[in-house]
């Protein structure tokens, strides 16, 4: 019975600090969406200016 508890009480533990990690990761995302939106854009538009200007090869 005890060996049990403690089993519960592991399995507890493991879970919350699971939540935790998953919360915590969540915050962080939330937090740099407008970041990354900004960096995807100007990557984007990096990309366009790239191909309209003719230079897709690399050249030596």
């Amino acid at each position: 019975m005890r060996r049990l508890r403690h089993l519960g009480a592991r399995r507890e533990q493991l879970i919350v600090g699971m939540v935790s990690q998953i919360q915590q990761i969540r915050a962080l995302l939330e937090c740099d969406v407008g970041t990354v939106g900004r960096a995807a854009a100007r990557c984007s538009l990096a990309g366009a200016e790239h191909r309209s200007s003719g230079r897709d090869t690399i050249s030596p």
